[in-house]
């Protein structure tokens, strides 16, 4: 499944706002509260991201959601570049989320995850 861009930073200054934003999102419009506010960038870690969108001539700072089958994944990806900040297993065994089957059908409504690999999980019993 490819990546799905929640939120776009501009100009450099957006990318702490717009993080918070994804986040914010993520839980509460998914449903999925893996994307704390404990988790927020540091101020190294957003001139390090300026500094990477300068170098890349001015390229977008994309946070984006991904599910490779069993693993959900919040990251930020600058030209060619990604950065995985969180990943959380998607199933009945891994981090609880209050309602997981509206969350899975969240994320298939945005196109995070197909429904073929939504079947996958339930047959699989997650």
């Amino acid at each position: 499944m490819p990546l799905v861009v929640l939120q776009t930073a501009k100009v450099a200054d957006r990318i702490d706002f717009m993080d918070k934003t994804a986040r914010t999102e993520i839980t509460n419009k998914i449903g999925v509260p893996m994307m704390s506010s404990s988790l927020n960038l540091s101020d190294k870690e957003i001139k390090e991201y300026t500094a990477l969108m300068e170098k890349n001539k001015g390229k977008p700072a994309e946070f984006f959601l991904d599910f490779d089958g069993q693993f959900l994944t919040y990251g930020m990806r600058i030209g060619s570049t990604k950065k995985e900040f969180t990943s959380l297993k998607l199933t009945t065994d891994g981090v609880k989320v209050p309602d997981l089957d509206k969350a899975r059908d969240n994320l298939v409504n945005r196109g995070v995850m197909t429904k073929k690999q939504l079947e996958a999980l339930k047959e699989r019993n997650m």
